[in-house]
């Protein structure tokens, strides 16, 4: 009969077991192992760091899942809190399954700092999306916006919408945020495919973002991964 069968498994002492980053061992001893419950990641202290113990390379350069959500019916989706120092840059993906009406509409983009939405007039972005059933591409574009068009998105029951941006330095105060990526969308008679990208004009230091839906109600889910190097 095992241990946790006589006295039962939450009674057992956890020894390495952490709740996040900031309950790490303040002396840890190189070759130290915890586990942080926070990101389910096992870790160890190679006497400078902590990593992940991987086979050839330890912390290996790649993406890396910081949050994931669905959203229902939203006029606007807040991601908050998913910029930290733990990541340089950022992939983020925004898939949209359908809207509540069959409408022309934009989804926009708006990056969040600690008072909320930052809407300040930063933004200068660019689209370029290829319309498939227009021999005209679409184009949008401004400067000293207070936000910034992902892809225009017509809510058809069976079309969707997908961004792919990567976003650099979002975190860091003394760095411009910036973001650059492709999208598909699609309007009343056609669908669209190109590229997307922004620049904020002043260094500033961003947690979060926003995404919203011009008109009505959007629905999908989203994704943000940090590139570790």
């Amino acid at each position: 009969m095992g241990i946790t069968q006589q006295i039962g498994a939450s009674s057992l002492i956890k020894p390495g077991v952490i709740d996040n980053t900031a309950a790490r061992p303040a002396s840890p001893f190189e070759g130290q192992v915890i586990f942080q419950k926070d990101t389910d990641q096992l870790l160890v202290w190679n006497g400078t760091a902590w990593v992940i113990p991987n086979s050839p390379a330890q912390n290996p350069m790649g993406l890396e899942l910081v949050i994931d959500a669905s959203f229902t019916a939203q006029t606007s989706v807040p991601v908050t809190g998913c910029f930290t120092s733990t990541y340089k840059n950022y992939r983020v993906i925004i898939h949209i399954e359908s809207a509540s009406t069959q409408t022309t509409r934009n989804i926009t983009f708006r990056f969040k700092d600690s008072g909320g939405d930052d809407s300040t007039a930063n933004y200068y972005y660019g689209s370029n999306l290829d319309d498939f059933g227009a021999a005209t591409p679409q184009r949008q574009g401004a400067y000293a916006a207070t936000s910034s068009i992902l892809a225009p998105y017509y809510g058809y029951g069976d079309s969707t919408s997908t961004t792919s941006i990567d976003v650099y330095n979002p975190q860091v105060s003394t760095s411009k945020s910036a973001y650059i990526g492709t999208a598909i969308g699609g309007n009343a008679g056609s669908a669209c495919l190109g590229s997307v990208a922004l620049g904020y004009m002043t260094a500033k230091s961003h947690t979060g973002f926003t995404f919203f839906s011009s008109t009505g109600t959007i629905t999908g889910n989203y994704y943000v991964y940090g590139y570790r190097d």
